[in-house]
């Protein structure tokens, strides 16, 4: 995807051991984003434990153009969960004009 706005994700309902997520048990969320896979350089905590998006605007750095990688982990009491299912992204640079047309000299 080319220039998202956001991060969606859905809250798990189950722990690892397949009991199910207490209420109070997550206490928030780290996004995680990094120019290369599995190398999250920028980690941003999202405190919500209800949340299920987070503006990129709210990450700790403005990304520039490049290719992103990003994961989500949710924290909890219990300690962080593993890291979810990377997913990439592209913030493309802007626009510029075309150049000038019919140019000449008189």
């Amino acid at each position: 995807m080319a220039n998202p706005t956001k991060f969606d994700w859905v809250i798990p309902t189950e722990n690892t051991d397949g009991s199910p997520v207490t209420p109070g048990e997550i206490t928030g969320y780290t996004i995680g984003v990094g120019t290369s896979a599995g190398n999250y350089t920028v980690l941003t905590t999202v405190s919500d434990p209800n949340a299920t998006t987070e503006p990129l605007a709210n990450l700790s750095t403005v990304l520039k153009p490049a290719t992103y990688f990003a994961s989500i982990r949710a924290e909890s009491v219990n300690g962080p969960s593993a890291w979810a299912t990377e997913i990439s992204f592209t913030i493309a640079p802007p626009a510029a004009p075309n150049a000038p047309t019919s140019f000449a000299a008189g």
